[in-house]
């Protein structure tokens, strides 16, 4: 993670798999930014915030926004099926 606009009180990644979870609790707008270097998703990647699948530009860094507000969030970056 590089950039995140809130709190993080859980941060997972499995190696296995390969994923990335953070949860955290927004206190704005502000985007969240990911890094997702092509090395570790050669075949691209899948973004879900809160179970949704999110559209995002493919490159190194990850800008989404999850949710509106503040509140409590779940993230997961993983290889594309």
């Amino acid at each position: 993670m590089r950039a995140v606009p809130g709190r993080v009180p859980e941060h997972a990644f499995d190696a296995g798999a390969n994923t990335l979870r953070p949860r955290y609790a927004a206190r704005g707008t502000a985007p969240l930014e990911l890094f997702a270097p092509a090395r570790r998703f050669p075949g691209g990647f899948a973004l879900r915030c809160d179970g949704k699948p999110v559209a995002a530009a493919p490159g190194p860094v990850v800008t989404l926004r999850c949710g509106r507000g503040r509140g409590e969030r779940l993230v997961e970056l993983a290889p594309a099926p």
